[in-house]
């Protein structure tokens, strides 16, 4: 196991990444050195801009060790989060996961579309990238979403998404991308907060709000989503809005708050036996 050092303001790629001191300058030269079970330091004090997207398509981790992108300070001796990767070009995503990577981990990295770039993490493939994760991470200002992924088993732990131009996290194909997210928020995209059209996704602990339509919407083919110790509140219409049109699998929303929404808290479908909905301990005023 190695680990490897990113410092754009001191780096160079033609260095070997094994202290600051000898610095990779670019994430995308990490991400073609390490391999399973390495670490990559991020140097907290510096921001990346990049004119090319980042392209996770030639290593990957493994469930026993993984790949782990880390916010440190200037020293490489403490993790701080802040370390900045932002868009200076029209581009398709920062973050492209291209093909079957698997188990890569970043913590405490801010993801700034800048208004440039049309997604903050972009995700395509059909074959799928599963099992990545996120930790105190900031996902914004991208043109369109700031997710639009369709692998599944990603997981995030108090996490930001805001300022999309579309969606905060969008599903790019039809019952792809599970998602289990713990804390952190959604806020002031332009459509929904998440639109959601995979089953068996789960959300705890999130903050949901003043997005330009609903905070939560279930697309026809998303079900089984866990809502729980989670607050709506402020969005344009509903706090969490299932379609009409959706599947026949149970959605479960329990302890959570809708306040002050522009329609319904939690709007279901009136079509009678689709998604039926667990609730229970739940909070509603204003809507």
């Amino acid at each position: 196991m190695a680990t490897y050092y990113v410092d754009p303001s001191g780096g160079s790629d033609s260095d070997d990444g094994l202290s600051f001191a000898n610095a990779f300058a670019t994430t995308q030269k990490a991400a073609d050195t390490a391999v399973d079970g390495d670490f990559v330091r991020l140097c907290q004090t510096a921001t990346e801009s990049i004119s090319a997207k980042i392209d996770m398509d030639t290593n990957k981790g493994t469930q026993n060790l993984g790949i782990d992108f880390i916010s440190y300070n200037s020293t490489g001796t403490e993790e701080s989060i802040g370390y900045t990767i932002q868009a200076s070009a029209s581009i398709d995503g920062i973050i492209e996961y291209n093909g079957d990577i698997d188990y890569t981990k970043w913590v405490g990295v801010i993801f700034n579309a800048n208004s440039n770039a049309t997604r903050c993490i972009y995700n395509a493939a059909a074959d799928g990238s599963d099992n990545n994760q996120f930790v105190d991470c900031v996902f914004k200002n991208a043109t369109q979403d700031c997710w639009s992924i369709r692998s599944s088993n990603w997981r995030t732990l108090r996490c930001e998404w805001t300022g999309a131009g579309r969606h905060g996290i969008h599903h790019s194909t039809a019952n792809r991308g599970a998602i289990f997210m713990t804390g952190g928020s959604i806020h002031h995209n332009t459509n929904n907060g998440w639109d959601v059209n995979r089953t068996d996704c789960t959300m705890i602990g999130v903050e949901v709000y003043q997005n330009g339509d609903n905070g939560v919407e279930i697309q026809s083919n998303g079900g089984r989503l866990t809502v729980n110790l989670c607050t709506f509140y402020g969005n344009t219409d509903d706090g969490l809005h299932i379609r009409d049109s959706g599947g026949e699998s149970p959605i479960q929303v329990t302890n959570s708050t809708f306040v002050n929404n522009g329609a319904w808290g939690v709007d279901v479908p009136t079509d009678g036996d689709r998604n039926p909905v667990f609730a229970s301990d739940n909070h509603h005023f204003g809507n």
